[in-house]
Parts: C-alpha cells; sequence; structure tokens
C-alpha cells in the first residue's frame, strides 16, 4: 500500500492503516526525515498506548504497552547485514 498524505493528515492515514492492516506486521521504508517515527508514533497513540514513542535507531528496538498487547517498533537502519 502506498500512501502520500500531509502531516495534517497523519492521524486519518493512522486509522486507514489500523483498519486496513491484514497482519500486525507493518513494514515502513524510506530515507531518514520522511516521517516514519512520526507516523509510527500517531499509530501507536491511536492503537490506545500512552507511553512516549521515539525512534530505535540505537537501541534497533522499542517495546510500547497497550491496555492488553504490544508494540515492538525495529529500526533497521544500521544493520548492514544478517549478522
Amino acid at each position: 500500500m502506498k500512501i502520500h498524505y500531509e502531516l495534517n493528515d497523519v492521524e486519518q492515514v493512522a486509522n486507514q492503516l489500523i483498519t486496513n492492516a491484514k497482519t500486525k506486521t507493518l513494514l515502513f521504508y524510506g530515507d531518514m526525515g520522511v516521517g516514519k517515527t512520526t507516523l509510527i508514533k500517531t499509530i501507536v497513540k491511536v492503537l490506545g498506548s500512552n507511553d512516549e514513542v521515539s525512534s530505535p535507531t540505537f537501541s534497533i528496538v522499542n517495546e510500547y504497552e497497550l491496555n492488553n498487547d504490544k508494540v515492538y517498533h525495529f529500526d533497521l537502519y544500521r544493520i548492514n547485514d544478517i549478522e
């Protein structure tokens, strides 16, 4: 799915992604600074988390609490190979 949107549309896009997701795993690809983390912050908020969302560029993964679930936010930007 490819969606072009403006920053003021991010909550609507987050809802659209959540509604249309066929799996709990969502993958986002884009250059640094294009807004991936901003979108993920909004998705986590829409899902009901009150956690502070940040980019896991250095930690590789961040975990966010939902009511009865968790969101794992991976950033594979620094991964160069499988090893």
